[in-house]
């Protein structure tokens, strides 16, 4: 999984400069909404917020991650390494927590055999949320259904990051083309 760039804030600030309990603190006063994310080698600990309240908190290796304690996050946080802030619009904030928090009801389909969109209409026939995830060997993207209809979608490839239509695009040329994996998540409305 990875987090949708957003509008970056802060960028690979030193910890020993900007302690992540008191940027929590501080954008907490703000109204914040986005993630927070403390690296310190191949290791990522982020901690969403939304509308200045901490909402979840993970950590991430490459792509593999799990929810874990905002104790813990900010334990690791403090043991060095950089800090990035990223604002993220409502779409892409919720987009990131169905990831998190839902089951995957389709998993590890490869895009050889699969058809993606289906996958799009039987989502938007459904009036809840819904995530469709792509990862390749250097592209990841995901599309978020609200409402019945593709509301959103990023799109990180080699050298390249979008989101809106372009990503959308981007993911859907990506799948034609093969060799990616493709998970589905879904919450009811």
């Amino acid at each position: 999984m990875r987090v949708p760039e957003g509008k970056i804030i802060i960028q690979d600030a030193r910890q020993e400069f900007a302690s992540p309990e008191n940027v929590v603190a501080y954008l907490g006063k703000k109204e914040f909404s986005g993630y927070i994310c403390a690296q310190h080698g191949a290791q990522r600990d982020f901690i969403l917020m939304e509308k200045g309240k901490v909402v979840s908190s993970f950590e991430s290796i490459g792509p593999n991650f799990r929810l874990t304690s905002l104790e813990k996050v900010l334990e690791r946080a403090n043991q060095g390494g950089s800090i990035f802030v990223g604002e993220l619009g409502e779409d892409m904030l919720e987009m990131t927590r169905v990831v998190l928090e839902q089951k995957r009801i389709f998993e590890n389909l490869h895009s050889d055999f699969t058809r993606l969109r289906p996958f799009l209409v039987a989502l938007q026939i459904d009036s809840g949320l819904g995530v469709i995830e792509m990862a390749g060997f250097t592209d990841y993207g995901c599309i978020f259904i609200k409402e019945g209809a593709p509301r959103n979608a990023f799109f990180f490839g080699e050298n390249q990051y979008s989101e809106g239509v372009e990503a959308l695009e981007s993911i859907l040329y990506e799948i034609d083309r093969g060799a990616h994996i493709i998970n589905v998540y879904t919450r009811g409305g």
